[in-house]
């Protein structure tokens, strides 16, 4: 993502890297989601198995039930990549080995 917005002018600098950080972490949830929503109804107990959970999940909530409480989630991962993120770029450039 960094590289694209560079290639379309943008600038090295905090607020690349924040904006940066916030869509990779959306992204990250976006395809984690699913394999989360079926190891805790797996886990519940609900289900025999991971293909019986997707298949009932499919067939009774559809696609939008492999991403349910997917709000809640990006709000709890969101901050911690906020932070994690540009702070780890700056104390790299700090330590002079560059950005990522």
């Amino acid at each position: 993502l960094r590289q694209a917005a560079r290639g379309a002018g943008a600038t090295e600098g905090t607020p690349l890297h924040v904006c940066c950080a916030a869509a990779s972490g959306f992204i990250g949830q976006l395809f984690c989601m699913p394999a989360d929503v079926l190891k805790v109804k797996v886990l519940s107990g609900d289900h025999g198995s991971v293909s019986a959970c997707l298949r009932h999940t499919l067939q009774h909530e559809g696609a939008a039930g492999l991403y349910r409480g997917f709000l809640p989630a990006v709000v709890r991962q969101c901050p911690v990549i906020l932070v994690q993120m540009p702070l780890i770029e700056q104390i790299r450039c700090v330590a002079g080995l560059g950005h990522i």
